[in-house]
C-alpha cells in the first residue's frame, strides 16, 4: 500500500443505472423472456412491477412469477437462468467509455461499489469495464454493503486511492449519496427523473444520467492541478 499522503482521490461510482443502463437491460431481457414463454405484453408490465427497480431480492422475486404464472420450473432454476442470461443484455457505452478515460487521465482513480450479486462482475465484462477501473467491490463477495462505510474504504484501499477529496456518484439516495457524505464523499446523485425524497442530507450535485456526471467530474480539471 502507498503512503496515504501520495494516494490519489477516488471518484467511486455504483454500477447499476449509474455506469451500466440496467433498467433498459432489464427491461430488454423480460421482453425476450416473457416473448419465449408466449406470456405476453401484461407479464412484461407485471414483472417489470414486481421487479421493484432491481430491489427486491431475485429468489423472491421469481418466486412470484412462479406462483403468479404457474410456470412449472422452480424458482431456484430461473434465478441460475436468469444470472446466465442477464449480464448479456448489458453493452458497451462509449459515453462512459471515454469519460472514465478522460478522468483518469486527469488523475483520478476509479473505484466501482455495488450492492449485488454474482451477476455484477459478469456486467462489467460484458461491458468492458475492468480497463477503465482500478478497484471493484461487490456487495455479495465483500460481506457489507452501501451504505456501509466498510465498502467505501475497501474499494478506495483496493485502488490503492484514498477518500479524502473523493467523490461517490450514484443513483441511490440512502446507499449511494447518504453512504457516500458518511465517508467524506462528495457526492453526485442520479436522478433517472425523480424528486430528491431524503431530509437531512442532499447531493452536492444531480443529474439525470451518468454522462452528465462524467462532465461535471472532467471539468474539475486534473488532480494535480489542485482543481479537486
Amino acid at each position: 500500500m502507498k503512503d496515504a499522503a501520495a494516494m490519489q482521490p477516488i471518484l467511486i461510482f455504483d454500477l447499476d443505472d449509474t455506469l451500466i443502463d440496467r433498467e433498459r437491460a432489464f427491461s430488454r431481457w423480460v421482453n425476450d423472456w416473457t416473448d419465449h414463454r408466449g406470456l405476453g405484453p401484461t407479464a412484461q408490465e407485471w414483472i417489470l412491477a414486481a421487479d421493484a427497480d432491481s430491489d427486491r431480492p431475485r429468489l423472491g422475486l421469481f418466486e412470484a412469477i412462479v406462483e403468479h404464472f404457474g410456470l412449472p420450473a422452480s424458482a431456484e432454476e430461473l434465478v441460475d437462468e436468469f444470472y446466465r442470461e442477464f449480464p448479456t443484455y448489458f453493452e458497451p457505452d462509449p459515453v462512459v467509455h471515454d469519460g472514465l478515460s478522460q478522468l483518469r487521465s486527469n488523475g483520478w482513480k476509479i473505484g466501482v461499489a455495488t450492492n449485488g450479486s454474482r451477476a455484477q462482475r459478469p456486467k462489467m465484462e460484458a461491458a468492458n469495464l475492468f480497463g477503465l477501473v482500478d478497484g471493484v467491490c461487490v456487495s455479495r463477495e465483500l460481506g457489507t454493503a452501501k451504505p456501509d462505510p466498510g465498502i467505501f474504504h475497501a474499494v478506495a484501499d483496493a485502488a490503492e486511492a484514498t477518500l479524502a477529496g473523493g467523490w461517490m456518484i450514484g443513483d441511490s439516495p440512502s446507499s449511494d449519496i447518504a453512504g457516500g457524505a458518511g465517508v467524506g464523499l462528495r457526492t453526485i446523485w442520479i436522478a433517472r427523473g425523480r424528486r430528491w425524497p431524503l431530509t437531512g442530507i442532499v447531493p452536492e450535485s444531480t443529474v439525470e444520467r451518468v454522462g452528465e456526471a462524467l462532465d461535471l467530474l472532467g471539468a474539475l480539471g486534473s488532480v494535480d492541478s489542485g482543481t479537486k
